[in-house]
């Protein structure tokens, strides 16, 4: 917008337009003509909006009973709190896992036409959409990228929870192609949001036999990673590990046997703070007096990382500090700080300034079992 006013060029908005909302509204023109039945309900990723009014626009003409679904991801739903709150709303932080879809605000044509035309919106986390791409790939031998495996997870979700069968169901498998820095993250997240996959943390009696008993409680359900790491200084150890789960029943049995054997289990699946981080880092447990994790989202170009360590070094300590390429424009990192409850005033000015969304996650229960 800026370049198209210094040097007087055309602007061309990507979605906030009448003419460019019109021209995606003939995707909904395509899928008619592609169904001799009336499509029960169509799914459509929203970044900024303009996609899904144009075929909301367009379906509510020729087929008013096809529900117009809208998918967006958990980190990046202006659209669904937009229309929770009947006016449009900024998002302060946006999660780039689904790069083609992540916008801060949507805008405000496509606002206007989905509060009258859109039937609902589904949320989906980076589990299930990584868990979409390797279903489409296994099925189809087809790679989508995050943004277009967006739709599918949401149109399995609902069919799921709506128990929708013998329907016809569309999905937008909209994006670009996939950037291959991102397959290693995809594919650690696949299998925990497809659900054939569960992290555990349990605590073991620092005593002989544990480790037998251990396994004897597992059964055969089988482990498919395990850190543990001896320490004197306690009376338990925790283990953190990932199993196979064919078939729920089996997992909920397992955990029933460890709580019956006094070897406290959680279930850290869907906690994103572990499978970002601190599955990662158990092994090395050491925690400092007053430490406090922070996870920062750094822009992924030079100069961040000393600016962030110009921020906070040497007034306050840093403690830990575990940095993961997710092959994004930004990256997740997770930072242990020593700060005093006095100094919590000032710490935060500090990290306010600084820029970079962040949140403190000290209430975070996998903090209290992993890093305690």
């Amino acid at each position: 917008m800026t370049m198209s006013q210094d040097e007087d060029l055309t602007f061309i908005p990507p979605y906030d337009h009448p003419d460019i909302i019109k021209g995606q509204g003939t995707i909904g023109a395509e899928i008619s003509r592609q169904f001799s039945k009336p499509v029960h309900a169509i799914f459509v990723p929203i970044g900024g909006g303009g996609l899904v009014a144009g075929i909301a626009t367009y379906m509510k003409q020729v087929s008013p009973s096809t529900k117009i679904i809208g998918v967006e991801p958990y980190g990046a739903c202006s659209m669904a709190l937009s229309l929770s709150n009947g006016v449009r709303v900024k998002l302060e932080n946006v999660d780039n896992f689904a790069d083609g879809v992540a916008v801060g605000l949507v805008g405000e044509e496509p606002f206007r036409i989905c509060k009258n035309l859109i039937d609902g919106m589904v949320l989906v986390d980076r589990d299930a959409i990584s868990a979409t791409i390797k279903d489409v790939y296994d099925e189809e031998k087809n790679i989508l990228e995050t943004s277009g495996a967006l739709a599918i997870a949401g149109a399995e979700a609902y069919c799921k929870y709506y128990n929708i069968k013998n329907e016809n169901i569309v999905a937008i498998a909209s994006g670009a192609n996939m950037d291959f820095s991102k397959f290693k993250s995809i594919m650690d997240l696949a299998n925990i949001g497809a659900k054939k996959e569960a992290l555990l943390a349990t605590f073991m009696p620092e005593e002989p036999g544990s480790f037998k008993r251990f396994t004897q409680l597992v059964g055969s359900i089988n482990i498919t990673e395990f850190k543990y790491r001896f320490n004197s200084e306690r009376k338990r150890a925790l283990v953190l590990y990932s199993v196979d789960v064919p078939e729920k029943i089996e997992l909920e049995e397992m955990l029933w046997r460890m709580e019956s054997s006094e070897m406290h289990t959680v279930n850290l699946s869907n906690n994103n703070l572990v499978n970002d981080h601190l599955r990662h880092l158990i092994g090395s447990r050491s925690h400092p007096r007053h430490e406090i994790l922070c996870q920062f989202i750094f822009p992924e170009k030079p100069g961040a990382l000393r600016k962030f360590v110009d921020a906070f070094s040497p007034r306050w300590n840093i403690t830990l500090f575990h940095y993961r390429d997710q092959g994004e424009v930004d990256a997740s990192v997770l930072v242990g700080f020593q700060v005093q409850k006095w100094e919590m005033g000032e710490f935060q000015y500090h990290v306010n300034n600084l820029g970079y969304p962040y949140e403190i996650e000290i209430h975070n229960e996998a903090y209290k079992l992993i890093m305690d």
